[in-house]
């Protein structure tokens, strides 16, 4: 639809969800090209600003802001690029002279953050500091979605979370009788900020401040704070929770509160454990790891014993394992434990994938484009002994696991089975990770226990395990691949790896058992399943615990290992066709295979 057309549309139609996002995705596709540029420069700028005030149109995340947003997150920031050359001169007057509803003026501060990276031609960055903290605590909880998810993306949103970092140092004491600072600014901005807002062990703030809010609108993320912080002794009694309407969340509060308390004292943690996140302290442990590449000699203290859990689906675990080996884990002493499926998640040969298990550059598109000809089944039916051996290839060996990974703790699962019926894929994960953990407690005691996806590769270490166990066991803090972090409003930790003492551990890997009662508990920004990144965060988050980022490099998830040519060959020869597309594919098998 012509840019004209689009925004006639969006004029006629200001409550239709459906007609922004048109209108959104034509002046996107459009910037930077000529048909911008010959757009009528008045209706160009009326609909550019009703994009951005999003009038009469109640939708949240707001739609033009969200579009962006996405760009970003997917790492397209060129696009905001040339978005906001046409955008910038039409935000600089909307924020210069915000519009008179007060929706409207909120809308326009939400975008302006949301584009901040991109926005400093036309507004300053104390400008934009300055409209930020004047209109934070206006916001309203979909306001937050966009602005701050510096999860996967703290390069353009960072600043923002700075802004508040600045405001909101003193936490405790800001929400001390504060009413335009609700329940759910306040949850975000611990989440946001990684600080505690009630620090009083008798729990009096905690208690007067939710009585000032009480009962309300903000009930979910006042029932979540509430589970973080509850203590069973002083002002929050379960009279008093049942009075301010969380009597139905006592047990559970009471739940959370016992895991916590049985948390080390972080006062204890010595010189090591502070020297972590250290730059310089990295840069000399990455070059002691580099060192003991070549010169073991140069190991000095006695090794830790490290239970390694090893769960999810087995695609590149060989190359993953041998990476792990000749960095990672080269200085411990480890004992593996493999709970996975027996089905590797190797891709199948449907011929529109973009990967497909075949080995060979030219197989691959001979065996594309025939497929796309006849059709996957009649492929199937063709060459038998070619989609067996993809098969077998796509099963895992437990044998060749145990002698692989050098340890006798292997449980393959298969996943097609009744008792996995209707699992979803984070169900399938977080069953996986409590299960291998749970096969490591039962094996003994280790130092630490760490839980790794079998197709992460690992390159660098930049951290002594001592220094690592003595922060482990001293504070309530996880090490994972990505630290705790926000991302559209949602709490995350990177799912992918995750080492601490083994009492920290059990708690992540119960997540499993745990996450299910907090889904039930109608506790806000929290999902009503198992989600990826957020059921673990939330869990370690209600239990205590701090999520930090582990230092070290990490890899490609690797791709299941691909049929090998020799083997492809092997079965065409097998299914013995002598046609001309089977003779073709002979010849891209034969031009694939080593001269």
């Amino acid at each position: 639809m012509p840019l004209t057309q689009a925004a006639r549309a969006l004029a006629a139609s200001p409550n239709d969800p459906a007609a922004y996002q048109e209108a959104v995705r034509e002046v996107i596709a459009a910037s930077g090209t000529p048909a911008m540029t010959a757009w009528d420069s008045a209706e160009k700028k009326a609909c550019i600003s009703q994009l951005i005030r999003q009038p009469r149109c109640a939708q949240r995340p707001l739609i033009f802001a969200h579009e962006v947003a996405s760009h970003l997150t997917s790492g397209a920031g060129d696009v905001a690029a040339r978005l906001m050359k046409e955008a910038g001169p039409v935000l600089k007057s909307l924020v210069h002279a915000l519009p008179e509803d007060a929706g409207e003026a909120r809308n326009v501060i939400v975008f302006l953050l949301t584009v901040r990276a991109f926005a400093a031609p036309w507004v300053s960055p104390k400008e934009i500091t300055r409209r930020h903290l004047d209109w934070f605590e206006r916001f309203e909880p979909e306001d937050l979605a966009l602005p701050y998810s510096i999860m996967f993306n703290e390069k353009h949103f960072g600043k923002n979370r700075d802004d508040l970092r600045a405001r909101y140092q003193d936490l405790p004491d800001r929400i001390a009788g504060a009413r335009t600072l609700r329940p759910y600014h306040v949850l975000f901005l611990e989440w946001l900020l990684g600080r505690s807002a009630f620090t009083d062990p008798a729990n009096r703030n905690l208690a007067e401040y939710l009585a000032l809010h009480l009962p309300g609108p903000d009930i979910a993320a006042a029932r979540m704070l509430a589970l973080r912080h509850y203590r069973p002794a002083g002002a929050m009694t379960p009279e008093r929770l049942k009075a301010l309407g969380l009597g139905d969340i006592a047990d559970l509060a009471k739940t959370a509160s016992d895991t916590r308390a049985a948390r080390p004292d972080a006062r204890l943690a010595r010189a090591g454990a502070a020297r972590l996140h250290m730059k310089g302290y990295q840069a000399l442990q990455a070059g002691k790891a580099l060192a003991r590449r070549s010169l073991p000699a140069l190991r000095g203290r006695p090794r830790l014993r490290v239970a390694v859990c090893v769960s999810g689906q087995l695609r590149g675990y060989e190359t993953a394992l041998a990476s792990w080996r000749a960095s990672l884990l080269q200085d411990v002493e480890v004992t593996f434990f493999v709970h996975s499926w027996q089905n590797i998640g190797m891709a199948d040969a449907q011929p529109f994938r973009y990967v497909l298990p075949f080995s060979g550059q030219h197989f691959t598109h001979a065996y594309r484009e025939l497929a796309v000809a006849e059709g996957y089944e009649a492929m199937r039916a063709r060459y038998p002994a070619l989609f067996g051996k993809l098969a077998t290839s796509a099963r895992a060996d437990p044998e060749q696991l145990r002698a692989l990974y050098g340890t006798d703790h292997v449980i393959l699962d298969d996943e097609t089975s009744a008792e996995f019926a209707g699992f979803s894929n984070p169900q399938k994960m977080h069953y996986k990770i409590h299960a291998a953990d749970r096969m490591a407690r039962a094996a003994g005691e280790f130092d630490l226990h760490l839980r790794i996806r079998p197709d992460l590769e690992t390159r660098l270490t930049a951290f002594d395990w001592h220094d690592l166990r003595e922060a482990a066991t001293t504070r309530a803090v996880l090490f994972a691949e990505k630290k705790a972090g926000l991302h559209y409003g949602n709490l995350m930790i990177g799912d992918q790896f995750a080492i601490s003492s083994p009492a920290t551990m059990q708690i992540y890997a119960e997540t499993w058992t745990r996450f299910p009662a907090f889904a039930a508990a109608d506790l806000a920004q929290c999902p009503t399943g198992f989600a990826g990144h957020v059921s673990l965060a939330l869990t370690c988050w209600i239990s205590g615990i701090s999520v930090e980022k582990i230092p070290v490099r990490f890899g490609r998830l690797v791709d299941a290992r691909p049929l090998p040519s020799q083997e492809i060959l092997d079965a065409l020869d097998t299914d013995g066709a002598g046609d001309a597309a089977t003779r073709k594919l002979r010849e891209a098998v034969l031009r694939d295979l080593p001269s």
